[in-house]
C-alpha cells in the first residue's frame, strides 16, 4: 500500500484540521494517509461511545462510509473490548480494505504480546498481509526504544501490509516558553526517525513509514474552560518548530489579536520561512503580515495554517529522502 517514505499524520478531526486538509493539493495528498482524514483513511473510532441503538458506532460508520463511496480502513488495537473487535471484524471484510492495528509501547514490552497479537488477528480473520501495522509511541522521549528493538519484537515484520511509527514531540502547551518571544523547539521524533532510517542499523529488519501528531501534543488533553490562550504561531522547519508566542488574547493590557500581525511579520523575516507559495498556511501568514486580510485571525485559523504548512512540509521532506 505504501513504503517507508510515506507520511501518516494523526489528526483528531477538529475544525482546524479538517480545513487544513481541505487546502492541500492532490500531489501532497497522495503522499500521506491520515490516521483520521480524507480517503484513503485509517479510521480509529475507539473513542466514540456506544449509546444504545441497534448498531455499534463502528458498524454505523462503515455503513455510512459505503453509502458515500468511501473505503475506510478501520483501526483497532490489542486492548479494545470484545464488542469493538467484533464490529471491526464485521465491517472490514465487506469493504475488502483490510484493517489497521495500532500498537502502543506498552503493548510491545508486555508479557504475552505476540500471543495477544495473534488472537486479534484470529478474531478479525485477517493475515498480516491485510494489516497496516502502526506503532504509536505517542509522546516521544529520549528513552524511546530503537527501531531495531521495535522490529525484533514484531513477529514476521516483513509480512505486514504497511508498517508505520507514530510519535510526537511538540510540548503539551506553550507554558514551557515563559514569556512572549520567538522560540525554537526540536522535532525530536523526526530527527530520530530520519537518522535511524538513513543509517539502517543491522538490527533494523524493516524501515518504518513516518507518522507524527503534526504541531500538537501526542496525547489528547481536554482544554480548560474559557482559556486565555496566547496569540501564537507554530511553524515547521527542517528539524525544529518555530514558535512565535504572544501574550494572552484576553489580558486587560494585551494588544489582543493584533499580535498575530506583528508575529507574522517577524516570522516572514526568519530564514525558516518557506515563502507564501509553499503552502496555503504560508500564504495565510504572508497575507496577515502584509495586511492583505481584513482581520488578523484567531486561534483556530492560526492552527489551521500551522497544520496545513506542517503537512505540506513533511510530505515534501519525505519525498526528498533517498533510502
Amino acid at each position: 500500500m505504501f513504503g517507508s517514505c510515506h507520511y501518516v499524520p494523526v489528526l483528531r478531526w477538529k475544525q482546524a484540521e479538517r480545513l487544513a486538509l481541505s487546502h492541500l493539493d492532490d500531489v501532497d495528498k497522495e503522499g500521506m494517509t491520515p490516521l483520521v482524514g480524507l480517503p484513503p483513511v485509517f479510521a480509529d473510532l475507539s473513542s466514540v461511545p456506544t449509546i444504545g441503538g441497534t448498531h455499534h458506532p463502528v458498524t454505523t460508520f462503515s455503513l455510512a462510509a459505503r453509502q458515500y463511496g468511501l473505503t475506510p480502513i478501520l483501526v483497532t488495537g490489542l486492548t479494545r473490548p470484545a464488542h469493538f473487535q467484533r464490529a471491526v471484524a464485521a465491517g472490514s471484510p465487506a469493504s475488502g480494505a483490510g484493517v489497521c492495528i495500532r500498537l502502543t509501547r506498552q503493548d510491545l514490552s508486555s508479557t504475552g504480546f505476540v500471543e495477544r497479537l495473534r488472537t486479534v488477528l484470529s478474531t478479525l480473520d485477517v493475515t498480516p498481509e491485510k494489516v497496516d501495522l502502526v506503532v504509536d509511541y505517542a509522546v516521544w522521549d529520549s528513552g524511546a526504544p530503537s527501531f531495531g528493538y521495535l522490529t525484533s519484537r514484531i513477529p514476521g515484520i516483513e509480512r505486514w501490509r504497511t508498517f508505520t511509527l507514530l510519535a510526537g514531540s511538540f510540548p503539551p502547551d506553550l507554558r514551557v516558553f515563559e514569556r512572549p518571544g520567538q522560540y525554537e523547539w526540536s522535532r525530536d521524533e523526526w530527527v530520530s526517525w530520519r537518522d535511524q532510517v538513513l543509517n539502517k542499523p543491522p538490527a533494523l529488519l524493516r524501515l518504518p513509514a513516518y507518522g507524527d501528531y503534526t504541531i500538537q501534543f501526542g496525547l489528547a488533553v481536554a482544554p480548560p474552560d474559557h482559556p486565555n490562550v496566547s496569540a501564537r504561531i507554530r511553524y515547521t522547519a527542517e528539524d525544529h518548530w518555530v514558535v512565535m508566542r504572544g501574550e494572552g488574547l484576553f489580558h486587560k493590557t494585551s494588544p489582543g489579536s493584533k499580535q498575530y500581525i506583528a508575529n507574522a511579520e517577524l516570522l516572514c523575516l526568519r530564514k525558516e520561512f518557506c515563502g507564501a507559495p509553499f503552502s496555503y498556511g504560508g500564504g495565510y501568514i504572508a497575507q496577515v503580515a502584509s495586511r492583505e486580510i481584513a482581520t488578523p485571525g484567531n486561534p483556530m485559523t492560526w492552527l489551521r495554517a500551522g497544520i496545513n504548512h506542517h503537512l505540506v512540509f513533511v510530505v515534501r521532506q519525505l519525498a526528498h529522502i533517498s533510502i
